[in-house]
């Protein structure tokens, strides 16, 4: 299945799942409904990450999850809607709800033939002092606000058991900005993209994979120095297995080719991967690595080339107490009229533990450090939060 999965809100979604949750309500008619909401206190200490004169600050934060899924027959249906609302007791600015809202449909009549659709919204923020602000000499007043909307369509063919899978996706993505419209009009687009794999398999647990895309990438506003729409297709072989050591796996190499409508900007061919492991020694334990390349948009130059590479560890220490540990390391290469790389190292710790059925304690904290090429980039960051999360 390749339905397209809810974004985390919060670093405490992303540093860690919570091992002990309830099972939520299942109503006559076989829906299940499920719930939570955590109610927390942490501290930032550096709310705009700014490399001088960094304000810090407390804050409350808020954060809740309603999921609804349906199994009728060959059908499955799975809704789901997320918010995040945090308040800065010394940075009132940086305040900021963000929420988003999700439905997964997929419909699998028989073993040979699967379709997925997917729809989502989302009204996120994006913080000081990272992404599109970064250039900003005063850093805004006000986080950005940002909607973006996904859609998509796809179909499998071949079971299983048969000698490979055929696929095939249509989706569409809308990025827009909410505020600052002087500055965010122009960094506006629309993407629609196809895309198609092909599986092999040449074992019990190994498949060959040959995966193409194209992604049409279309801004509302010309820009003044050449526009930034382009053509971006990639084009990756390689495996994944399942049931091999423990572990399940991809590791796909390829090109990538961004080809732009304006004579005023190079295009840019280069290596993409995309590589993941999910190792599982014991049934409590679960360690998730991964390894990504792949460009993306910049506000100012013709793209970002983005390194990124992950290890997760999940431990259940007890029925009742589990920990999580995150390192990142991600790079940034800027290409076109500016240039700068930056690296950035991201350590979080999550610690869980059940006080009732419905009822856990989460502590977290992380600690971020990023350096720049360009004066006045780098900056280091702490947060720690203790929160208590309810379910059914």
């Amino acid at each position: 299945m390749r339905l397209i999965s809810t974004r985390t809100l919060t670093l405490a979604s992303l540093v860690m799942t919570p091992l002990c949750m309830a099972d939520g309500v299942v109503l006559d008619n076989g829906a299940q409904v499920n719930a939570t909401v955590l109610v927390g206190v942490g501290y930032d200490s550096n709310v705009a990450l700014m490399n001088e004169n960094e304000l810090s600050s407390s804050f409350w934060e808020t954060e809740g999850q309603l999921g609804l899924s349906l199994n009728p027959g060959a059908m499955e249906h799975v809704f789901d809607f997320l918010f995040n609302d945090r308040h800065y007791t010394d940075s009132e600015q940086d305040d900021f709800t963000d929420w988003s809202a999700s439905y997964a449909g997929h419909y699998e009549p028989t073993s040979r033939h699967r379709a997925d659709v997917s729809m989502s919204t989302t009204n996120f923020h994006q913080q000081r002092g990272i992404g599109y602000t970064r250039y900003l000499d005063v850093p805004l007043s006000e986080p950005l606000q940002y909607t973006q909307n996904d859609a998509s369509l796809a179909y499998e063919y071949g079971s299983e058991a048969a000698i490979g899978q055929l696929g095939a996706e249509l989706s569409y993505l809308d990025y827009s900005f909410d505020n600052f419209s002087d500055f965010t009009e122009r960094l506006n687009y629309s993407a629609p993209t196809v895309h198609a794999w092909f599986d092999y398999n040449v074992g019990a647990v190994t498949s060959l994979t040959l995966d193409l895309s194209a992604q049409d990438i279309s801004y509302d506003i010309v820009d003044v120095n050449g526009s930034r729409d382009s053509l971006v297709s990639r084009a990756l072989i390689g495996a994944k297995w399942s049931g091999l050591a423990k572990t399940t796996g991809r590791f796909k190499l390829g090109i990538e080719n961004r080809d732009f409508d304006s004579n005023l900007r190079e295009d840019f061919t280069g290596l993409t991967i995309d590589a993941g492991v999910i190792w599982k020694p014991k049934t409590y334990s679960t360690v998730d690595m991964s390894l990504t390349r792949r460009t993306s948009e910049s506000g100012f130059s013709n793209l970002i080339v983005n390194t990124t590479f992950e290890v997760d560890w999940q431990h259940a220490w007890s029925d009742i107490t589990s920990t999580a540990i995150t390192y990142q390391f991600l790079n940034l290469d800027e290409e076109g009229s500016n240039e700068r790389t930056e690296k950035r190292n991201y350590v979080g710790l999550a610690y869980s533990r059940q006080l009732a059925e419905w009822l856990t304690v989460n502590a977290e904290y992380s600690v971020t450090m990023n350096s720049s090429t360009l004066e006045g980039f780098d900056y280091d960051n702490q947060v720690i939060m203790l929160g208590f999360k309810g379910a059914i």
